[in-house]
């Protein structure tokens, strides 16, 4: 994997650590929340209960966009492997169907030898 790779899945790492700890914090913040106040509905427990789960849909998704990059870095990483391994199957397929060839060659020279042989014995066989 290119350096470049390594360092934006790197970044990609640390970022989507950063987000968990947000996201355990937020909930901490809620359950201390939930603790402390005896009437959830009071505005100000309102308004901090939306932002806090505001705050975690946001770092939730953001999480899930970071999955996905990182994914597809991995992915960018072992491209020049799969690639490899696809040259190296192509060119099996490609050997293979030389020796196929070779052998649909031999057979059909093989049969027109035969059926000279056949003709030159029968001639009747063949003609009209």
């Amino acid at each position: 994997m290119s350096n470049a790779l390594k360092e934006r899945k790197s970044f990609f790492s640390n970022r989507v650590n950063t987000l968990v700890e947000n996201i355990g914090t937020s909930l901490r913040d809620l359950l201390r929340q939930a603790a402390d106040s005896s009437d959830w509905r009071d505005y100000a427990g309102d308004l901090e209960l939306r932002l806090s789960i505001e705050n975690i849909s946001r770092d939730l998704e953001e999480l899930i966009t970071l999955s996905f990059e990182i994914e597809v870095l991995t992915l960018e990483g072992n491209l020049p492997q799969i690639m490899s391994e696809i040259d190296s199957v192509e060119a099996a397929i490609q050997a293979r169907i030389a020796e196929l060839k070779f052998a649909l060659e031999q057979t059909a020279e093989k049969t027109t030898r035969a059926l000279q042989r056949i003709s030159d014995y029968t001639p009747w066989v063949l003609d009209d």
